[in-house]
């Protein structure tokens, strides 16, 4: 989840601010970029969009 957390880290400055710009809470984002959640196809989407990335890269990542 390294990976994840430097592209959140590249367009926002903190996972929180990222979570506001998501509408999540900062706790939601936090157990998915810790793998203790897996997030859905809807999440997945909203995520993708937001940091500027194909879906099937978040996909890989979330699947590796």
């Amino acid at each position: 989840m390294n990976e994840l957390r430097g592209m959140i880290y590249s367009h926002f400055r903190t996972e929180a601010e990222c979570a506001r710009q998501l509408g999540w809470t900062r706790q939601k984002l936090n157990y998915i970029t810790n793998g203790k959640r897996m997030p859905d196809i809807r999440d997945v989407n909203v995520l993708a969009k937001a940091l500027d990335v194909e879906v099937g890269k978040l996909i890989n990542i979330f699947l590796s």
